[in-house]
């Protein structure tokens, strides 16, 4: 794996840029997978407490008929 340096004077300004912005770019992605593994742990609780129990025993309380 070869090193990136933004700021190598041998390079020219637009080669420096180019590499600027793919970096930028893999940062993005990897923030977004970073944000959807928070998003998906919060979502676990809230499976925890919307499952249905079975200690109800099927009985049901119509109310309104």
């Amino acid at each position: 794996m070869t090193r990136i340096l933004l700021f190598n004077p041998s390079t020219s300004p637009r080669e420096t840029l180019l590499r600027g912005s793919q970096q930028v770019a893999i940062i993005a992605y990897i923030d977004d997978y970073k944000l959807l593994l928070v998003a998906c742990l919060a979502a676990i609780p809230l499976l925890v407490i919307f499952t249905r129990s079975s200690g109800a025993g099927g009985r049901h309380v119509v109310i309104g008929e």
